[in-house]
């Protein structure tokens, strides 16, 4: 009889730790989703008004030459420029 009731005790107090250790758990949860809501709508705020397109102006081809590259160059860099576009 004293070694059920030792046991159950120790049953009892493990029921204990376990009960705070999920609580603990619990509010660790609900601040971490108070935490992602808040970061979801900073993320909504920040791409509301953004304009992804290139917006940089053409470069013509004298820029390439009179930079002293050869119209190869130039071709490649007009090339290159239209795929980032």
């Amino acid at each position: 009889n004293k070694m059920l009731k030792g046991r159950n005790t120790a049953l009892e107090e493990r029921c204990k730790a376990l009960d705070r250790k999920s609580e603990s758990l619990e509010r660790a949860c609900d601040e971490l989703e108070v935490r992602c809501s808040s970061l979801e709508r900073s993320i909504q705020v920040l791409k509301k008004d953004v304009d992804w397109t290139y917006s940089a102006p053409d470069i013509p081809r004298s820029h390439w030459i009179l930079k002293g590259h050869d119209e190869e160059y130039t071709a490649h860099m007009k090339g290159c420029l239209r795929r980032i576009k």
